[in-house]
């Protein structure tokens, strides 16, 4: 790469062409820059009588193009584009799972990996962030600690601030080791004014950290001893908030303070302070390049998952609209839409803003797993035999592309659900009663609980679940049975396994019925709370009140996530009154409204426009 830049330096020199300064200028501020852009730069010189179509010339771009080759083993697009207030952390294990992108190329496929990481960041945080971590930790980026040297010689000007901070930090050693508590109190109070200055900007207003450094120290026999317990404080909070990159030096500091204590000299106290002090400070200017735009760290959780919702949505769409165009993902849209057949609401009761809801709800209750459409520039998924059909397949449009991973994994819990219905149906055990409580005791609640347990292992694909999952679920039944007080003949045991197998037939009339019950009852539930409108007043008034020292301050709207919500009540479904099932249908509704309202943030556009009158032929079936 230097050899071709100096080629086109020494070409510059003999022009003042605005297009080959353009280009130099690119390649030393970006090595990495597109080959599209390369080659549209390149044309651009021809154009100009620049470059002339030569051997040698030829041979230069094929250079360029084998040195991107190498940076970047697929170099035909980027994808997506930076992200203006929250920052994916480069080194992440992916999050989306492998499904059919193995052979992507390798931009796109981190692209795709960013986006899905972003939203799970927002709506399940837990599945991503370690113990102990805050959201804001990761976010940060890591910067490389690369300091002001020039050749490994400091300049005159970093020799004297060398020796102003370490005249500094001596006057504070000072003073601190004075044994007259007066003058420990008035030089930590310095310090803290410092730290509090240093920190504001990493932590949000109210902190208590900021507020104990921003207030008077309080009177003590020994403020050596009490500044090293504030000060294991503020690191604390610190290592909440830093990138898991500085955990060792954050943990190391902690080990420090730890060391401190009344046996040791009083010297050797006020070092440790002076040191932890010094050290705070030097991290918190490290943290500040991590968070790229430090007014991140003023906000609070709530504020950051909103900010990085709001992120998340912004990319999703575009990426979407990058790989699929944006006539294709309404055309593909409109296909998808025109497969509602109405199977567990009636499509006239529904407006038809909401209808899209109906055809969400019928796609979880294919027997076909749920699957995300091919991706334009991957390869084609090989299929056996005759091509497949959109509905064959179960196959989403690309709205709900960075959603497949989720509803596959809501599907089968709905299949669960039914399964566990269908098989507790054979036990003859009796109704469950309101209050989860009573039913503790009894062996209905404890039936259901280990059905379930085994249930959920297969689903997540625990080892060794797969094997003896039907015979352990026919062993629960029959268990139960007996509790009842009924005895099993060695016949009546065998007929009774053969209903288990025989119920858990997705063809099985009772399977079919409490399916049908399960899946009205959701779409019931996901058109009452889509219909609800979003509060126009606030929560909480915010506004008439300046924040103190002019901070710098990011707008945020709530997100309908954010919003205060009244928890719905459980549903109740006939079959499924098991406080078990009902706690799992309460959970299984939570997660697609949460999908359903993420769709309509993102698509607004699309899902909320009427559809055509003329393309609307669906099949209605009677509900039950």
């Amino acid at each position: 790469m230097d050899a071709i830049i100096a080629k086109l330096t020494a070409i510059a020199e003999e022009s003042s062409s605005e297009t080959l300064r353009n280009v130099i200028s690119r390649l030393q501020a970006d090595p990495e820059v597109s080959w599209d852009a390369l080659v549209a730069d390149f044309n651009a010189l021809q154009a100009e009588g620049l470059l002339q179509k030569s051997e040698e010339n030829d041979k230069l771009l094929q250079d360029l193009r084998a040195y991107l080759t190498e940076k970047t083993s697929h170099s035909q697009k980027t994808y997506g584009s930076d992200i203006s207030i929250v920052q994916v952390p480069d080194e992440q294990t992916r999050t989306l799972p492998r499904m059919h992108i193995s052979a992507l190329p390798p931009e796109l496929l981190d692209a795709i990996n960013q986006v899905f990481y972003l939203r799970v960041l927002a709506n399940e945080p837990e599945r991503v962030l370690p113990p102990g971590k805050s959201l804001l930790s990761m976010v940060a980026r890591p910067h490389a600690q690369t300091e002001h040297r020039t050749d490994g010689v400091p300049s005159l000007r970093a020799k004297v601030e060398d020796i102003a901070k370490r005249a500094f930090w001596d006057e504070a050693l000072e003073a601190l080791s004075n044994q007259a508590a007066s003058s420990q109190v008035h030089r930590i109070q310095a310090l803290y004014k410092d730290l509090h200055e240093a920190l504001k900007f990493l932590l949000p207003p109210k902190h208590p950290v900021l507020l104990r450094l921003g207030a008077p120290l309080s009177p003590t026999s020994s403020p050596l001893l009490s500044a090293i317990t504030h000060l294991r404080e503020v690191v604390t909070a610190l290592r909440e908030r830093c990138a898991p990159a500085r955990d060792t030096d954050i943990n190391a500091l902690l080990l420090r303070l730890d060391d401190a204590n009344s046996t040791l000299p009083h010297t050797e106290v006020a070092r440790i302070v002076v040191d932890a002090v010094r050290s705070i400070l030097s991290f918190a200017d490290v943290m500040k390049d991590d968070l790229g735009q430090f007014v991140l760290g003023t906000m609070s959780e709530k504020q950051l998952r909103s900010a990085i919702a709001q992120e998340a949505k912004l990319r999703e769409r575009q990426l979407v609209v990058e790989l699929w165009g944006d006539q294709c993902t309404q055309d593909r849209w409109t296909q998808w839409m025109a497969q509602l057949h109405g199977t567990y609401t009636s499509v006239d009761a529904v407006p038809g803003r909401r209808r899209w809801i109906l055809r969400f709800v019928e796609a979880m209750g294919s027997i076909v797993a749920v699957s995300c459409p091919d991706i334009p520039a991957a390869p084609p998924a090989s299929q056996d035999g005759a091509t497949a059909t959109d509905q064959d397949r179960n196959e989403l449009p690309p709205p709900l592309f960075f959603s497949g991973p989720s509803l596959l994994e809501i599907q089968n819990f709905l299949q669960a659900l039914v399964i566990a219905a269908t098989l507790r149906s054979l036990t003859r055990l009796p109704s469950s009663p309101p209050n989860p409580l009573d039913a503790r005791p009894s062996g209905n609640v404890s039936f259901m609980e280990r059905v379930w347990t085994l249930l959920k292992a297969e689903i997540h694909g625990e080892p060794g679940s797969g094997d003896t999952k039907l015979i352990n679920l026919e062993d629960e039944v029959i268990r139960a049975r007996k509790s009842t007080g009924d005895t099993l003949e060695a016949a009546e045991e065998e007929k009774l396994r053969a209903a288990v197998s025989r119920t858990l037939q997705i063809h099985d009339p009772v399977y079919l019925l409490l399916q049908k019950r399960l899946l009205s009852a959701v779409s019931t539930r996901l058109l009452q709370t889509s219909a609800v409108p979003r509060p126009l007043v606030p929560a909480h008034l915010q506004s008439g009140r300046e924040r103190p020292g002019k901070r710098p301050r990011l707008a945020i709207d709530d997100e309908p996530e954010e919003r205060e919500r009244t928890p719905d009540a459980d549903i109740v479904v006939k079959g499924f009154e098991d406080p078990v099932l009902v706690g799992a249908i309460s959970d299984v509704v939570r997660r697609l409204r949460s999908i359903v309202e993420w769709t309509k943030d993102v698509w607004s556009d699309l899902v909320e426009r009427e559809p055509s009158m003329d393309r609307q032929t669906h099949t209605h079936e009677d509900g039950t």
